[in-house]
């Protein structure tokens, strides 16, 4: 690091120049709370005052909507892992550049067992999120391939038509038993 900058410095200030660099990151970082689940998701904004809240549907135009109000170096998203809900959020939070993570629920819950939070609203459940992650630093989700997040899933959701042009189908993929039915386009991977 200090070679590529040009400075000059013993090993133990560079290391240190590097952690300073990543807290001032990490304090400069505005946690997203998520609630997430089958038709809608609310998210949880920073304000002066606490949390403010908002809704958004759960398919690609409630989806854009919501990473239009983001920016990709000051936001970190931070949801729950609730089955298949949360995919196609994240699928669009990876490709918009913005900061995603997904969190144990029952990491959530002890936090507010510990914050004492008795009401249950989707509301709550979003600002405790966004505690959690400005708190514990979460981190970052990463997708091994986009062959792994099967069409499949997202044509449950009927969300597949929407977004169907920015799949790309590898010539060996992980559903499939053989590389034959894959080509052929009738393995598992392959939207019939």
């Amino acid at each position: 690091y200090a070679r590529a900058c040009g400075e000059i410095k013993p090993d133990g200030a560079i290391l240190n120049d590097l952690l300073a660099r990543t807290c001032v990151t990490i304090r400069n970082m505005l946690y997203i709370g998520i609630d997430i689940s089958k038709a809608t998701f609310v998210a949880a904004f920073p304000a002066k005052n606490g949390y403010m809240t908002e809704t958004f549907t759960n398919d690609t135009k409630g989806i854009r909507k919501f990473i239009g109000k983001l920016s990709a170096g000051m936001h970190h998203c931070v949801m729950e892992a609730t089955g298949n809900y949360c995919f196609l959020l994240l699928y669009l939070l990876e490709r918009a550049g913005i900061t995603a993570s997904l969190v144990n629920p029952k990491k959530i819950k002890n936090c507010s067992r510990v914050m004492m939070s008795v009401t249950k609203t989707d509301e709550k459940d979003a600002r405790l999120i966004a505690d959690f992650g400005k708190k514990m630093h979460p981190a970052t989700y990463k997708f091994h391939s986009d062959s792994l997040m099967l069409p499949t899933q997202l044509s449950l959701q009927g969300m597949l038509p929407a977004i169907e042009t920015t799949w790309q189908i590898r010539e060996t993929c992980y559903g499939c038993r053989s590389q034959q039915a894959h080509k052929a386009g009738v393995c598992s991977c392959h939207v019939q």
